[in-house]
């Protein structure tokens, strides 16, 4: 059984580290396309000749980094899972501070991919309430994770 799951867990790994490749390789051209430096692609780049530069270049930047932070963490978060499943244990406190930043990471992306028009010109910031919601769920997925560690370490002392 648990042999079953630990390659389950490794062939999920598999995906998240192909897809999370695949999606920082994105980021990474969408935002050389929002710049316009080798104009690779045949898009428009951003809107640099108005007002709020230093919103623009905040909403740029913190998507291209948050993006790629929770590439990252998603990554991180899958290979310490498979390597704590092959060593008997599912739990680590690793993992609850990768879940933890990875919960603001989320934020920050959703939030700067939701406002990503303002480079092209649109005038207003917005919050949505997806946004908001999904970081609860996801600071609540953290939480569980956390207290699963607790009742673990919890049973490694019960005789």
């Amino acid at each position: 059984m648990k042999n079953k799951l630990s390659k389950r867990m490794g062939l999920i790994s598999a995906f998240v580290i192909f897809f999370g490749v695949l999606n920082m390789i994105a980021l990474l051209l969408r935002t050389e396309s929002a710049i316009g430096i080798w104009g690779i692609w045949e898009t428009e780049p951003a809107l640099w000749d108005g007002e709020h530069h230093a919103l623009k270049i905040v909403i740029l930047c913190a998507y291209a980094l948050a993006g790629l932070a929770l590439n990252v963490l998603a990554m991180m978060f899958m290979l310490r899972s498979v390597k704590l499943m092959k060593s008997g244990f599912f739990f680590s406190k690793a993992n609850v501070v990768v879940l933890r930043w990875s919960v603001l990471a989320y934020f920050v992306y959703d939030l700067c991919a939701d406002n990503y028009n303002i480079l092209c010109g649109m005038r207003r910031f917005v919050v949505q309430s997806d946004t908001i919601f999904l970081t609860c769920i996801l600071l609540g997925f953290a939480m569980i994770y956390n207290a699963g560690l607790r009742l673990s370490e919890d049973n490694k002392l019960t005789i």
